[in-house]
């Protein structure tokens, strides 16, 4: 099993970090989010990176008014 790094955030809208051991990126990410973890970041240590959760667009860069709103405010405004 190889160790990703991870940046998510938690139930209630802490960004954590840490490393977690799976088969493939994929299988990373689902680990995560069976702990109510919602992942914007999947890297495996060592060797080459690859980032999991850089897609541009979605929600992480929903404009609400004129300056941005974080993935963190938006996460905690949408739980609330």
């Amino acid at each position: 099993m190889a160790k990703f790094e991870y940046i998510a955030m938690d139930a209630t809208g802490k960004e954590k970090k840490g490393v977690i051991e799976a088969e493939n990126q994929s299988d990373a990410t689902a680990k995560l989010k069976q702990q109510n973890m919602i992942p914007t970041s999947v890297t495996q240590q060592g060797g080459k990176s690859k980032s999991v959760k850089k897609k541009k667009g979605g929600l992480g860069s929903m404009t609400i008014g004129t300056p941005k709103m974080t993935r963190k405010a938006l996460t905690t405004f949408t739980r609330q």
